[in-house]
């Protein structure tokens, strides 16, 4: 396959996915807002927004070097690639990991502060949960695209779509929000399963082992690329 083909058939099947998980959540927030009383759909859509920005916030720039290097790399040089993957997917699971242990600990202070309501510090839970399992997710996926493998990360991302499409409006019409919550968890350990299979296969099939050598110069590298394009999107955004 021609390097044209298969760049209109990798933006192709990410397109799809990508109105796949629009669609989906437009048809989510529909049955929530049927499902759901006023307060409750607001308090999820501010659980869901800060779940959105957290895991915008914690790439930090490694997933734009992880792209770029990973594409030029993975065919030549599987050493290389297996350092850059292993280095940078290190980098962003420590900084979701972190982030999820901010939020979770400072649930209080945003509900008492965000939603002047402390009691609804409970959400967090839930908030902090997702966040680490999407962050999970986000370092898995960047993998595959940083391997080409295209096919997958749609695959992975539609499963993800459809579980929530399925999973969210039941448990939450059988346990109202609490449920909505639950099915948004399960909908993203479906995706990191199905992603995190797809991973390894691509790494077996490329021969690519990950590893750790020379950490701190790989991690200069790749914030040397990738906080420029982070501070001018992520942040100013």
């Amino acid at each position: 396959m021609s390097i044209i083909s298969k760049f209109f058939k990798g933006s192709l099947l990410l397109s799809i996915a990508g109105v796949l998980v629009r669609l989906s959540g437009i048809l989510v927030l529909i049955a929530l807002a049927r499902l759901l009383g006023s307060t409750q759909l607001g308090i999820y859509a501010l659980v869901f927004q800060l779940v959105q920005s957290v895991t915008m916030f914690g790439r930090f720039g490694v997933d734009i070097a992880l792209h770029r290097n990973g594409a030029k790399l993975y065919q030549t040089d599987a050493i290389a690639t297996g350092r850059l993957l292993g280095v940078g997917s290190t980098l962003m699971a420590l900084s979701f990991m972190l982030l999820t242990a901010s939020v979770w600990v400072w649930r209080v202070p945003l509900a008492e502060h965000w939603l002047s309501n402390k009691e609804a510090s409970q959400w967090f839970n839930y908030g902090a949960l997702i966040i680490f399992t999407e962050g999970i997710c986000i370092v898995v996926l960047t993998g595959l695209l940083s391997l080409h493998d295209f096919k997958s990360h749609s695959l992975a991302t539609t499963t993800a779509a459809l579980g929530r499409l399925l999973l969210s409006p039941v448990l939450a019409w059988r346990y109202s929000l609490p449920g909505d919550f639950i099915g948004f968890f399960l909908a993203s350990l479906m995706q990191l399963g199905v992603a995190a299979v797809n991973f390894y296969y691509a790494l077996k099939r490329h021969h690519i082992h990950l590893n750790w050598q020379n950490f701190w110069q790989e991690s200069e590298e790749i914030a040397r690329f990738g906080l420029p394009y982070y501070a001018g999107n992520v942040l100013i955004g």
